[in-house]
């Protein structure tokens, strides 16, 4: 069932019932009934209800029977919203790696200088990706807002907007999606199998945008890191050839920037000409390399999650925690043994270990030189 599917059910029944996001959709349809503002940060991980959200707002705002901040759900202007077919809301998506300036002042801002009869909402899907010109030029509408004129940005990575975007929107988190809403979306997906629906879940980290995109080679990755604890046991050398994994995990990640930034420069190219100026050059760069660095950053940083949420199993397993308090109940018996092997003691070291680990990759350490120490020290679990 796609998002737009999924928003029409909704509104059918109840517009403001968005599972997984009840807290925010009652901040909005408050928002709704009375001060709502021009602007609004929706924050969190793609493809957890921001459709439904953005649906449910529409609703609210173009529907003439219900009270206000609700919408009936009866009335043909709801069946228009709820399907993402209602004039007052226009939906735009990047036509490229990042919006450019051209799109926001073409697109953009002349639909919010249009004349109309009642609510715009203008909905801009992974608006993360405005390059420092498109944000310059967006700023100006955000600044003098059009009457009427509601912007509603899906942002899953703050830190690539400007603070001046942000600092003109009321933010709104949105939460990852809980288990049984993936699992059952992941059975939809074709995961029968318990145990692979529930590495795939896990995998997810509360997306079902990361669900649909997961791969065997991500699914291997989780799987291997299961393991790690007990081959490290087994041969202190496998945390060198571990932590080459980890590195390369981060590279791999990092390539969607290299790919990003040659998109953007033949786009220079067709616009101004060979060489393009330099200070779209320098700053295309600038930008490409900052995405790289957050990539590897991003990924070795869930690679020390999964593992620490590993411990924190072991620890539970310990404790005989029943299987709805494990992260990964599909791997009891790796579980069992790891918690037969270690020490209470040892675990908790490991994950604090493993959480200034984590840390220290913030402060720009070497991180080939920062994972191998903290592998090499877990290696020596049981044995210290």
């Amino acid at each position: 069932m796609t998002d737009v599917a999924d928003a029409r059910a909704f509104a059918a029944e109840a517009p403001w019932k968005v599972p997984g996001q009840e807290r925010a959709a009652k901040v909005l349809a408050a928002a709704a009934a009375g001060g709502l503002g021009h602007a609004w940060a929706l924050i969190g991980p793609p493809g957890v209800g921001q459709e439904q959200l953005a649906a449910a707002l529409t609703a609210a705002l173009v529907c003439a029977e219900g009270a206000p901040g609700q919408a009936c759900g009866r009335c043909a202007a709801c069946d228009r919203a709820a399907r993402g077919r209602h004039p007052a809301r226009r939906v735009f998506e990047p036509s490229a790696p990042t919006y450019r300036v051209e799109e926001v002042r073409r697109d953009w801002l002349s639909a919010a200088s249009l004349t109309a009869d009642g609510w715009k909402i203008l909905h801009i899907r992974e608006a993360d990706r405005l390059n420092d010109a498109a944000a310059n030029a967006f700023l100006r509408a955000l600044e003098e807002p059009a009457h009427g004129t509601v912007w509603l940005l899906e942002i899953a990575d703050p830190d690539e907007l400007p603070d001046t975007i942000l600092s003109r929107c009321r933010q709104l988190p949105l939460a990852p999606l809980p288990r049984q809403l993936l699992e059952e979306h992941a059975a939809a997906l074709g995961y029968h199998d318990p145990v692979e629906r529930a590495l795939a879940v896990r995998a997810a980290r509360g997306s079902r945008a990361r669900l649909e995109a997961l791969g065997e080679a991500d699914l291997e990755r989780l799987r291997a890191r299961q393991r790690l604890l007990a081959e490290l046991r087994a041969d202190q050398g496998r945390a060198l050839t571990a932590t080459k994994e980890l590195l390369d995990a981060g590279e791999a990640a990092s390539k969607d920037a290299d790919e990003e930034q040659r998109t953007e420069r033949e786009q220079l190219v067709a616009v101004h000409g060979e060489p393009p100026p330099e200070p779209l050059v320098k700053e295309l760069e600038e930008r490409a390399k900052r995405r790289k660095r957050e990539a590897r950053l991003t990924a070795l940083q869930r690679a020390l999650d999964d593992l620490l949420g590993w411990v924190r199993d072991v620890l539970a397993t310990q404790a005989a925690a029943p299987s709805t308090a494990l992260l990964a109940p599909e791997a009891r018996a790796e579980l069992a043994a790891d918690a037969e092997a270690l020490a209470t003691d040892d675990l908790l070291w490991a994950a604090d270990r493993i959480q200034r680990t984590r840390e220290d990759l913030e402060r720009n350490v070497v991180p080939r030189l920062a994972l191998e120490a903290l592998l090499l020290e877990l290696a020596t679990l049981g044995r210290r």
